[in-house]
């Protein structure tokens, strides 16, 4: 069976990076070996989030897109993470000059970026979890989208929020793959300055696929370098962890309808259109 890219983007303190490891953390639960991958290459961030640092001379981003030999194997280049042995890390190290990947030409190259992520869907992993970067000339986030089962799009309903989203919407419908029915799910994030969903989606005509509460213990997690659902200790809303794996068990069960569709546009596709009986 195929590997499930989720690529989750965003504007920046939208959450995205947030999502990105906790949604790779629940997944890791259902017993999943998750794959996550930070996009964004002018610094390290995912690592983090879980209290990793990444060594120049170890496995991380910059030998693939550097590789022009071919010797790397990219499912070498992750690193497992120490309190999670099916989580596996893919970033940029913790020593990276902001103007390593400034030449353009590093990630000009479509070909070898499309190759990168058809391995990826040929891997040993379950998922892929893509906290894209976004800049939409990083070619290695962008095309992420298009080889995604599911894009999850991280808003907070503000101003600055919806400013985002009519800016970049248009860019992310044209970059996923429609002939695939890939869903693209809008999250709620919460947050101080938060005016509300309903009038978010009134204003832009989309429906939320799921709200998200705040809670500023997200923070101080993220902060102390632990998944908000593994050193969650509810200072809010007690139930945070509960609330965030009914999302996933929601994503989880849209991902698996539309590959149930797309599997039957496929069987009718090969047998004419004809059915049984």
């Amino acid at each position: 069976m195929a590997t499930k890219i989720i690529s989750v983007c965003g504007a920046n303190g939208s959450g995205k990076t947030t999502m990105a490891v906790n949604l790779a953390t629940a997944l890791t639960q259902t017993g999943s070996v998750v794959g996550l991958i930070q996009t964004e290459l002018a610094y390290p961030s995912i690592q983090g989030f879980l209290g990793m640092r990444i060594e120049e001379n170890k496995p991380n981003i910059k030998n693939i897109l550097f590789d022009t030999t071919g010797k790397y194997d990219i499912e070498q280049q992750f690193q497992q993470y120490p309190k999670n042995k099916k989580l596996f890390v893919l970033s940029v190290s913790n020593y990276i000059d902001c103007l390593t990947f400034a030449d353009k030409h590093v990630m000009d190259d479509i070909q070898s970026v499309h190759k990168f992520w058809m391995n990826l869907r040929l891997s040993n992993f379950d998922y892929i979890i893509v906290d894209c970067d976004n800049d939409v000339n990083n070619l290695l986030s962008t095309l992420s989208l298009f080889y995604s089962s599911a894009v999850v799009e991280m808003i907070k309903p503000t101003v600055q929020g919806m400013n985002y989203f009519r800016a970049f919407e248009p860019f992310i419908n044209k970059m996923v793959n429609r002939k695939a029915n890939t869903p693209v799910m809008y999250v709620a994030n919460a947050d101080e300055n938060y005016f509300g969903t309903s009038r978010f989606e009134r204003e832009t005509g989309i429906k939320f696929f799921a709200e998200l509460p705040y809670d500023k213990e997200c923070k101080d997690c993220e902060n102390a370098g632990i998944p908000v659902i593994e050193g969650y200790k509810g200072s809010i809303f007690k139930n945070y962890p509960k609330h965030f794996n009914d999302f996933v068990k929601k994503l989880m069960k849209e991902i698996t309808s539309v590959n149930s569709k797309n599997s039957l546009l496929i069987d009718n596709t090969n047998t004419g259109g004809e059915t049984n009986g």
